[in-house]
């Protein structure tokens, strides 16, 4: 029927990894991932304002960078709290995790340059205004 096998086992063996970890710090492991995901999206969002302002954009938030650079302070303090009340174990975890995000991303380029699997091209489409 289609179903993705590949990624349902990836995802059962994270799993069965973790689980030899307590629930407060699953939990605070997760959070501090989504912390990370949250730093990456800010500065994407900053850096493509920066950067490339003539990209089509679906929504346009009024501020200038500067303004908007200084409206993502509150939210990077925020991130910054809960990467100080983290535990030692989730921490390392969560930066293990990120480091094998980047090798990971390596080689799926590599992989997509040597043609081991197929990759779905999407394309941007832009929002129709009425």
């Amino acid at each position: 029927y289609g179903t993705p096998i590949f990624g349902i086992m990836l995802s059962a063996g994270g799993v069965l990894c973790l689980g030899w970890m307590s629930f407060g710090e699953v939990v605070a492991m997760l959070n501090l991932l989504y912390c990370y995901s949250q730093v990456i999206e800010f500065a994407a969002f900053l850096y493509l304002r920066y950067a490339r302002p003539d990209l089509p954009r679906p929504f346009k938030v009024p501020i200038g960078t500067v303004g908007m650079g200084l409206l993502l302070l509150l939210p990077f303090a925020f991130i910054g709290v809960v990467v100080y009340f983290s535990s030692l174990l989730s921490l390392c975890l969560s930066a293990l995790l990120c480091i094998m995000g980047g090798f990971v991303y390596y080689l799926l380029l590599h992989a997509k340059k040597e043609g081991w699997c197929e990759f779905e091209e999407r394309q941007y489409i832009p929002h129709l205004r009425s």
